[in-house]
């Protein structure tokens, strides 16, 4: 008997067949994927996170590195600055650039886009660097008070200014022979200015490294006052022509600025020790400043009345002042020497002559010939105390050579720099 035919579905019923009953689910979860975690696979897959992350530490060493070569070269701290913009604009670039490039190949950047990318960046530089820039100090007072406001201060006064009494800067005197070879000359003769004023008690001499430091420079003489904290100012000029010299010296007080006392002198060079004893002397009187008459005999101690040992001293002061080198020293023994062989009692060549052997000394590396010059040093200083008792340059040379010998004598050189003070 044969089998019944198997029913027929109807019309229109042919699908519903042939999709398995599990199907349904699958793509009812499929279609319900969250949009976020779609967002983040794609994330991943550009690799815009490892791109960003390396970027930043790129960009910290790279700024780390540039500003420890601007403080080592000092550029500019523009640099610096325009350097940090770059790198902080070029931030939210790299994730842009990954999502182009992070699959390779996946999609490659347009002309267009990369004009698009450059404008963007040029107008946030320009608009960034156009900013205004707070200072440190007003950023910390507005982080630190946002509401509060105080009010405003009045402006204290400027302190006045209060100098010393007594107290003096001799300021380099220019040389105006017109021969920058006679600097020795016009320095020589501040110098001698300086010592003669220090020799009186009751006057404070600011120190010749503090006066010099104005040499060459046009500033007035209100602001050197202020910044060596004195209540005169001594300055001049000198201008030789072969044996004839011409001092010109004005003091000038320091708190009004006005003239207290100038003066010329047209001299023969030998005349120039008793020229500075009488430029000493009225700026006692002008500065009233008590001078005793011990103290004017002190004025001129260590001298010479040989104008050519005169010259050569001078020479050799301003080479052991200017001193860098050995040579140096050894040249300003060299006319130290020839000051003594002009005058054979010229205090203050011996006393040059101890510290430029001592100086000397200092670089010789053998010591049998560097314990030969200590013994010479010595050996001037007290020549000079000899000719010059009441002379402190001797009694300096003398301390300095008793200190820095093979075995110090700590105690005698004390004894020394106390009367070279006294």
């Amino acid at each position: 008997m044969a089998d019944p035919p198997a029913e027929v579905p109807p019309e229109g019923e042919v699908g519903t067949v042939a999709v398995p009953a599990a199907s349904a689910p699958v793509a009812a979860k499929v279609t319900e994927t969250p949009w976020l975690v779609s967002l983040w696979s794609r994330i991943k897959e550009h690799k815009i996170v490892q791109w960003t992350v390396a970027y930043a530490a790129f960009a910290f060493v790279t700024l780390h590195a540039a500003t420890l070569v601007s403080d080592a070269l000092e550029w500019p701290h523009v640099i610096v600055r325009a350097l940090t913009l770059i790198l902080m604009l070029g931030l939210p670039m790299a994730p842009i650039l990954a999502w182009y490039h992070g699959v390779r190949a996946l999609k490659r950047v347009s002309v267009p886009e990369l004009i698009l990318i450059v404008l963007l960046l040029v107008i946030a530089s320009v608009l960034l660097w156009r900013s205004p820039h707070p200072t440190s100090r007003q950023a910390r007072t507005e982080a630190g008070n946002p509401v509060v406001t105080e009010p405003a201060k009045a402006e204290s006064p400027a302190p006045i200014f209060n100098p010393p009494a007594h107290s003096i800067a001799v300021l380099p005197v220019v040389n105006m022979s017109g021969d920058a070879k006679q600097d020795y000359f016009s320095d020589g003769i501040s110098e001698e200015l300086l010592n003669s004023l220090s020799r009186l008690n009751d006057l404070e001499v600011v120190a010749r490294t503090s006066s010099f430091a104005f040499k060459g420079q046009n500033v007035d003489v209100s602001t050197i006052a202020h910044k060596l904290n004195v209540g005169a100012i001594l300055e001049g000029s000198v201008r030789r022509a072969g044996n004839t010299v011409r001092i010109t010296v004005q003091l000038i007080n320091a708190v009004s600025g006005f003239h207290m006392w100038s003066q010329t002198y047209d001299r023969n060079l030998t005349d120039v020790l008793k020229v500075q004893t009488e430029v000493a002397t009225s700026v006692a009187q002008q500065l009233e400043v008590k001078l005793v008459a011990h103290e004017a005999e002190k004025l001129e101690v260590g001298g010479t009345r040989n104008q050519e040992a005169y010259d050569a001293y001078l020479r050799g002061a301003q080479r052991a002042y200017s001193a860098g080198q050995v040579t140096d020293h050894r040249a300003a023994l060299s006319e130290y020497d020839r000051a003594i062989a002009l005058d054979p009692d010229y205090a203050a060549a011996y006393a040059g002559r101890a510290i430029a052997l001592l100086w000397i000394g200092a670089y010789i590396v053998k010591l049998d010939l560097r314990e030969q010059l200590h013994e010479d040093a010595i050996t001037a200083a007290r020549r000079a105390v000899t000719l010059a008792p009441e002379f402190g340059e001797a009694h300096w040379a003398l301390a300095a050579a008793t200190l820095n010998g093979g075995l110090p004598d700590f105690a005698g050189a004390a004894r020394e720099y106390d009367r070279a003070l006294a």
